[in-house]
């Protein structure tokens, strides 16, 4: 008998699995999923400024995009999480942006 979904999500470490993580186009679609860029006109040139869901709007290379569900977890277990029928791990919706310097601690927790 299998653990059930909800000791599996408490159990999840943060361990990858050896699937294929693509982190520009995760990147790209937790952009386009909260609309979480933006370009801004300075006197000098413009500059790409992205949203941080702590900090609010910081330069774009200072922002990264987290997973909130380790990706250790199955796809199955992170459905249920969502309440949605097919949700991968790389999903937008299982993401927000944050800074470079919270991010350790991010993962931490």
């Amino acid at each position: 008998m299998s653990m059930p979904w909800w000791l599996r999500i408490a159990s999840a470490s943060g361990n990858q699995t050896n699937t294929k993580f693509k982190a520009n186009s995760f990147r790209q679609g937790v952009e386009d999923f909260y609309e979480a860029s933006k370009i801004e006109e300075t006197d000098f040139m413009p500059r790409k400024l992205a949203f941080c869901h702590v900090l609010g709007w910081l330069p774009s290379k200072e922002v990264r995009a987290a997973h909130l569900v380790p990706k250790s977890l199955d796809e199955i277990s992170v459905a249920h999480l969502f309440g949605a029928g097919a949700v991968t791990i790389d999903d937008p919706r299982n993401s927000e942006f944050i800074t470079l310097i919270l991010l350790p601690v991010f993962d931490q927790w």
